[in-house]
């Protein structure tokens, strides 16, 4: 360790010791005044031990060369020598801050400041690249700030320092740069670094600007060059939606792997991100190529697949038993369709995986059936197929049974005309036994039917009770061989059930709506919350009962779909997943005034779905895409997101403010069940459980009491309950028939304003809390997100296209309501489970308000998919 007295008394001739400054891996700095120039400068000391292996001559000889570098964003070096064995060099004392204590009080910057900042860092770089000269160890601790301008610290002190040690540097065992930084050729030790290893280092820097940690962390310094040498840095816009295209394209191009596909000058990468139309030009071409190479390597033989996805986040790459692609573990292929395309039905798959059939056509249109032969590079149209819905393939997989023109038809894969089976008005799904019979869906008060392929009279199978009791058995598929078929029951009786086609008994489960089977021995179900699917996976035997419950989220929200919510994927029996994903990011965030002007936030489209405006009405907690929550500053209209699930499994949802604005209560599955949990908004982390018990747990509204309004699935119920303070568990509020969602506590906490969902409708309702005044309709009729005005005395909610306002007064033993008034007429967005919209102290509304549907334009396809099931599941 230097000592500060020998220091003193070293350079007592030209330099007065002050303090100690900090301390880093290769010096230790100390402010001082310069005796002869009467300035205060930074004199930095090499560490004893380093000074001893480098030399005073070799080190001083190699320094010499940053000392002519002279630019407006670089640190200059006023001196360098020896004194008493001590190697220094000095640099002007700044009186600002640097980089990283600006980081460590702030977490994430601007992104105009942070884009800045990297444009004159990068100016920087480029001026010391062009004289032969690379920094090495850019970082935020290299970067300090003088009257908010950026100046580089330190430039070519790592390259003078290893130049001069040589392999004896690892003698210290010091690291020469910051593992979080370091380019990856920089991280295997090579010598010989080019302008290429800074622009890595600054795109580091800059991506923890944006998003608040660098791209690559880890416990260790082996763990984060690991992660630096084997994993992608997750996409800035999956912490931050804000970021403008062109800066997270520039900040991925700049953190490429291999130096060959960056930028190839500091100044490449600033340009990159002043230019709005920058997109990045490799990744496109270059996911193509590596599809191609990887495709013939395995004698696929795909010839024009458009892109090659890395393997989503979770999945565990391993072979499973039902691998049979010639793939290790679960691929992602996306496929897109010709250009102004779109999906406008559901995908199906061969039984062997090599084929998928799918309706398409220009938007608008009522799309024609198409047919592509996975070794093939193009689909083919199929002729007369007009309106085509819900293909499905034959046994074998040489027809495709699909529904057009208000009847079943049928297509050989290697082509002709469709071929007339049967008449058919509905498409929900069909099913092709290897008894070469048809089972499918004449009318929703059909019921199965089931009819020879080459045509004939159909058989009613199962008989629906849709006239009395509003369901229809729909999409069915045939398990077992052929022995049996599942099929969803749908209505207000829904369920799955199974119909043994030998004996003809019939069961219905209550498990949730749209399941199927996957040939490795499970089934799948989707359930389907705020705009985000998840599939869960149990095991079934073909021959046994339907499990009453699925208990392993297998994928969750990276397919969600516009289409209609039972057209959803196919599986094929050796586990090949198809599905189409629509783009559900056309929302947008807005302000609407009392009168109806609506000014739109200059945000990113987003899939947003879910408003928290906090206690004040100056920010609020947005839920995206059922996967991250922001925070919205309102007045500033900047969106920075602050939480976000361990991995693409965990969905979080409806975010609800204590009244004081401290404490933000959310739901989380990440225990497999629904549990609520609370942070401080402003903090870190995920927060701590607040309730963690099997079945469905979510927050709905907090009280002036601090008294927890949630919604609790008990029995196949669910109904309201509060959770008071001081209370370790919940009592029942309210029960009744069908889900009671959506329920606001009163401003004046005298009051619950709750939705309950009856057959085929939605009302709104007001309940006196704590009571003892039973429920009081607020309208007779459809109705949806209540939300209280800020005096507690009127009521706002959603019908149609319609926000209508009611005044409420409420007293323990009366719940008064006048006549709902319309208040504003628009396109609401409006989910039963969540909240699209919200009401600040001024009277303004903040919305989600939504773009045109946008229906898929690709296919995707994850190869192996068993070994996903097999792995969130286990072997047990």
């Amino acid at each position: 360790m230097i000592q500060l007295e020998q220091l003193t008394a070293a350079l007592k001739d030209r330099y007065a010791i002050e303090r100690q400054l900090g301390s880093g891996g290769m010096a230790t700095v100390y402010l001082a005044e310069d005796l002869k120039h009467r300035r205060k400068v930074a004199v930095k000391v090499l560490r004893p031990e380093l000074a001893a292996i480098l030399g005073a001559e070799r080190f001083l000889h190699e320094i010499e060369v940053t000392a002519n570098l002279q630019h407006p964003n670089i640190l200059p070096l006023y001196d360098s020598g020896e004194a008493d064995s001590f190697l220094f060099y000095v640099m002007p004392f700044i009186e600002g801050e640097s980089l990283r204590e600006k980081l460590n009080r702030e977490k994430q910057l601007a992104i105009d400041e942070s884009v800045s900042i990297a444009q004159d860092v990068a100016a920087a770089l480029h001026f010391a690249h062009g004289r032969g000269v690379v920094h090495r160890d850019i970082k935020p601790e290299n970067i300090l700030l003088q009257d908010g301008r950026p100046v580089v610290a330190d430039f070519g002190i790592a390259l003078a320092v290893t130049q001069a040690g040589g392999s004896r540097i690892t003698e210290t065992g010091l690291s020469l740069g910051t593992p979080q930084y370091m380019s990856p050729e920089q991280a295997t030790g090579e010598r010989e670094l080019d302008a290429r290893s800074d622009v890595y280092s600054l795109g580091a820097t800059l991506y923890e600007m944006l998003t608040g940690d660098p791209p690559h962390v880890g416990s260790s310094v082996q763990a984060i060059i690991a992660s630096v040498m084997t994993e992608e840095p997750r996409p800035i816009t999956a912490w931050r939606v804000t970021v403008p295209p062109n800066v997270a394209a520039a900040v991925h191009v700049a953190l490429n792997k291999l130096p060959v596909d960056r930028f190839v000058s500091a100044a490449e990468f600033a340009e990159a991100l002043g230019d709005p139309t920058f997109v990045d030009p490799r990744s496109a071409h270059a996911a193509t190529q590596t599809a191609v190479e990887h495709w013939k390597r395995v004698a696929v033989g795909f010839a024009a697949v458009a892109a090659l996805l890395l393997v989503a986040a979770g999945f565990f790459v391993f072979r499973g038993p039902g691998s049979t692609s010639g793939l290790e573990g679960p691929v992602h292929l996306s496929i897109p369709l010709s250009p102004g395309h779109e999906i406008v039905g559901a995908p199906a798959i061969s039984r062997d995986g090599q084929t998928v059939a799918y309706t398409a056509g220009p938007r608008g249109s009522v799309g024609r059936l198409y047919i592509r032969r996975l070794q093939e590079d193009r689909a083919t149209e199929v002729r007369d197929s007009e309106g085509a819905k819900a293909p499905f393939f034959s046994w074998n997989g040489d027809q495709v049974g699909f529904y057009a023109r208000e009847g079943l038809w049928r297509v050989f894969v290697q082509g002709g005309d469709p071929i007339r089976i049967t008449d058919a008005v509905a498409y929900f799904g069909g099913a092709w036994g290897p008894d070469d019979h048809i089972i499918y869906v004449s009318s929703l008060a059909s019921g199965l039917m089931r009819v020879p392929a080459i045509g004939g009279t159909p058989e009613r199978l199962t008989e629906p009770n849709f006239a009395d009791r509003g369901y229809a058995h729909t999409w069915p598929v045939i398990v077992g061989d052929g022995r049996a078929v599942l099929h969803n029951v749908w209505g207000s009786a829904g369920g799955v059930a199974r119909l043994d086609l030998r004996t003809m008994e019939w069961e219905k489960s209550q498990l949730g709506l749209f399941s199927t089977y996957a040939e490795s021995g499970f089934l799948l179900g989707r359930t389907w919350v705020s705009g985000a699917s998840t599939i869960r996976a149990g095991r079934f035997d073909p021959e046994g009962s339907i499990p009453p419950s699925l208990d392993y989220p297998v994928l969750v929200g990276s397919y969600y779909t516009q289409l209609d919510a039972w057209e959803w994927l196919a599986l094929s029996t050796n586990g090949t997943l198809v599905y189409a994903p629509g783009d559900p990011a056309r929302r947008r965030l807005a302000l609407m005034s009392p009168q109806g002007e609506k000014t739109h936030f200059s945000l990113d489209l987003a899939q947003y779905e879910q408003i928290a405006v906090a206690p004040g009405g100056r920010r609020a907690a947005v839920l995206i895409a059922s996967n991250r929550m922001a925070m919205l500053d309102i007045e500033r209209g900047v969106l920075e997101t602050f939480l976000t699930p361990r991995s693409n499994l965990d969905v979080i949802f409806h975010p609800v403010w204590s009244p004081d604005g401290s404490i933000l209560y959310y739901a989380s599955n990440r225990t497999d069940d629904w549990d609520i949990y609370r942070l401080n908004p402003d903090g870190a982390g995920v927060g701590e459980a607040v309730m963690t018990r099997p079945g469905f747990e979510l927050p709905l509204s907090v009280g002036p009491d601090g008294s927890l309004v949630l919604l609790s699935e008990e029995r196949g119920d669910r109904d309201l309950h509060i959770l008071a303070p001081r209370d370790t568990a919940p009592v029942l509020f309210h029960r009744a028939d069908g889900d009671q969602v959506q329920a606001r506590f009163s401003p004046l906490g005298n009051a619950i304003a709750f939705v309950s969902e009856t057959p085929g409708r939605y009302e709104v309702y007001i309940k006196s809390y704590p009571g003892p005044a039973e429920r009081r309709a607020v309208r007779v009729g459809l109705g949806k997100a209540p939300i209280w005005a800020p005096n507690g005395r009127e009521l706002f909610f959603v019908t149609g296209d319609s926000l209508l306002g009611v005044d409420v007064n409420v007293t323990n033993s009366r719940v008064g309501v006048g006549t709902p008034r319309l208040v504003l007429r628009g396109n609401f967005w409006s989910d039963i489970w969540g909240q699209p919209f919200d009401v600040l102290p001024d009277g303004r509304f903040l919305i989600v308000d939504p773009m045109p549907d946008s229906y898929p334009t690709r296919l995707d396809l994850i190869f192996n998919f068993f070994d996903v099931i097999e792995e969130r599941v286990g072997r047990d």
